[in-house]
């Protein structure tokens, strides 16, 4: 099942970048991509340790980590371009006043899923990353929907 097609003007920060970066362009908050893979951790990387990759600036907390995103970034760089993978997904009915589209994150609120990272919203009591685990397969398929139309690209 995918997600209908969707006015862009009902959708929430629709014109907002494609990436998630911050005021600096820093993806990730500072995170480093890598450990969320092998280490199954959210750890901040370091400024000094920072690469470019497509417009966002990545850090990383060990030069083992650097060079391997260097050698393999689209598989280290995150899903949806860094912004909640539940945002994408929501349905306005379900979540009264909320409209899917581009929300901020929280980078220690993740999960890898088929190899890609996805990051999700955590703060004023709603956990989207457990929103999320409750049906995932239809919420994968309603972002990827979504992404694709406002990207048309694949996630």
């Amino acid at each position: 099942m995918t997600a209908p097609v969707l006015a862009q003007d009902t959708l929430h920060n629709v014109d907002a970048p494609t990436l998630n970066l911050n005021e600096d362009g820093v993806a990730l908050q500072g995170y480093d991509p890598v450990l969320y893979h092998i280490a199954d951790r959210a750890r901040p990387g370091r400024e000094a340790l920072a690469l470019e990759h497509e417009g966002a600036t990545y850090y990383f907390s060990t030069r083992a980590t650097q060079t391997i995103f260097r050698n393999n970034p689209e598989r280290y760089a995150p899903a949806y371009g860094g912004w909640c993978a539940f945002g994408l997904a929501m349905d306005a009915e379900a979540f009264d006043g909320w409209s899917p589209g581009k929300y901020a994150i929280d980078p220690e609120t993740f999960k890898v899923i088929d190899g890609k990272l996805h990051l999700f919203y955590n703060a004023n009591g709603f956990n989207a990353l457990e929103a999320w685990n409750k049906d995932e397969a239809h919420h994968q398929a309603r972002a990827d929907s979504l992404w694709h139309v406002l990207t048309a690209e694949t996630p």
